[in-house]
């Protein structure tokens, strides 16, 4: 029968019983399920060094080689994870969504789709019902070379009933272009420079920028949950897909960045373009 430390003990009992039951089977003899809730309900503790069997509420679990009990706690960003019955049983928090405009061409949407084009012109980067005021963000980018392909991002520009603030690489502008020194505040919105090369504008309405100024411009946009789902433009719909993120102006899903890109345009310029296309990428209009 099963070697028991300690005769006597339930988990002994259970120890031997469940060899029983296991040689039963190996003789062909039916065997009844005999484990109730109460009564060995056990499972191997694989995890541990004794490697003993263990009520299933005490089944600890394992993180990167790191062993924790019934009951811990782990937090991520966006998630929070308990260890249950041996697995991490993990909840989805509120997460502040991210559009990033770096390196002078490259954009990466609220849901973390990458993509890179190339356009002098000013673009609508986010409108939202959550912004007050019928605020939009928009992005201006010019050329910065000889080549086509040479372009960059030149300034973050603010707009609303209320406000236009104009961030650029070395001023910062408000209504009838005025040039403002920081800390600057208007009503709900507060532009501080964070360091000698970023400026943070906050607000209380869910929207945050974050502005590089050297070596080059770049943007970092950030928004609250209640966002989510209700953006439009550059940065994407921020619904937690990424194959819907190039829906244009006309709410039609390109599948290429120049012509979703061009959807957004806030002014008469010309076509963007695209960089290292994709041939197999084509406009969702023709691939019916």
């Amino acid at each position: 029968m099963q070697h028991c430390r300690n005769p006597g003990q339930r988990n002994c009992t259970c120890a031997t019983l469940s060899e029983y039951s296991r040689q039963c089977a190996m003789s062909h003899q039916k065997v009844f399920d005999w484990r109730s809730s109460d009564f060995c309900c056990t499972v191997l503790d694989d995890i541990s060094r004794n490697r003993t069997c263990v009520p299933i509420e005490q089944c600890p679990c394992t993180l990167n080689g790191e062993k924790y009990y019934p009951d811990d706690v782990m937090t991520a960003p966006c998630r929070t994870c308990t260890c249950k019955r041996g697995q991490w049983s993990c909840r989805e928090l509120p997460c502040p969504g991210t559009c990033s405009l770096e390196g002078g061409s490259f954009v990466t949407t609220f849901d973390s789709r990458p993509y890179r084009f190339h356009g002098v012109c000013t673009y609508i980067l986010m409108k939202s019902p959550m912004l007050p005021y019928n605020g939009t963000l928009m992005a201006v980018y010019k050329k910065s070379g000889y080549s086509s392909s040479e372009t960059s991002l030149s300034a973050i520009v603010y707009v609303s009933s209320q406000d236009k603030i104009v961030i650029s690489q070395n001023q910062v502008l408000t209504n009838e272009d005025e040039l403002k020194w920081l800390p600057y505040k208007s009503g709900d919105i507060t532009i501080f420079k964070q360091s000698s090369t970023h400026i943070h504008m906050y607000t209380e309405f869910g929207l945050e920028l974050i502005i590089q100024l050297q070596p080059v411009l770049q943007a970092y946009i950030k928004v609250g949950f209640q966002f989510k789902g209700k953006t439009q433009g550059l940065c994407g719909n921020y619904n937690g897909e990424t194959s819907d993120d190039f829906l244009t102006s006309m709410d039609i899903v390109e599948g290429t960045a120049p012509l979703f890109v061009d959807s957004w345009r806030a002014g008469n310029c010309h076509p963007a373009l695209e960089r290292d296309t994709d041939p197999c990428s084509m406009s969702q209009l023709n691939s019916k």
